[in-house]
Formats: structure tokens, sequence, C-alpha cells
């Protein structure tokens, strides 16, 4: 399960847990899940983590985020301000 799919068919009592075992707030996590913000390989381990406990109590209506499905872009393209050549910007 992604991490978006997860925060959807959670309940709020379960996004809230998953973020404070993860000591952020609930919405970092929505940044992460729709691309806007990259997860650490240290953060993309934590969400595993406790995303897997949150899950045990739900009876399979939740599953694990895989650590791999937050290190892999699988959005669109990221276009971090100032990465990669554009004209008038090229290295000689």
């Amino acid at each position: 399960m992604n991490l978006y799919s997860f925060l959807k068919q959670a309940c709020d009592r379960e996004r809230a847990d998953l973020a404070a075992g993860c000591n952020v707030p609930v919405f970092y996590l929505y940044q992460i899940a729709e691309n806007q913000r990259l997860a650490s390989p240290l953060m993309a381990g934590r969400i595993e983590q406790i995303s897997r406990v949150v899950a045990n109590g739900t009876a399979g209506r939740l599953e694990t985020v895989p650590q791999l499905s937050l290190l892999q872009s699988s959005g669109p393209t990221r276009n971090h301000k100032g990465c990669g050549n554009t004209a008038g910007n090229q290295h000689k």
C-alpha cells in the first residue's frame, strides 16, 4: 500500500498515530504522499515501521507502507529550483 492510500483509508486516529510515531505533523505525511516533499531514508524507514504497527490493528483494512515505495519517484518528475540544465544555464 502506498502512503497516499494509507492516509486516505486511515481514520483520524490512525493518521495521528502514524504522524506521532514519525514525530511529524499529519500534513507533513501528506506532503510526502503527494510528492511535494521527499522522504529521507530514515523517515521512509520510520513510516514503514510505524505503518506496520498501525495496520496490525485494522483487521487487514490498512497495510504496511513499504520503505522502497517512498524512496522511488512514482509520481510526476520533481523539478527543484536550480536543478538541471536549461537554456542559457548550460555548463560548457
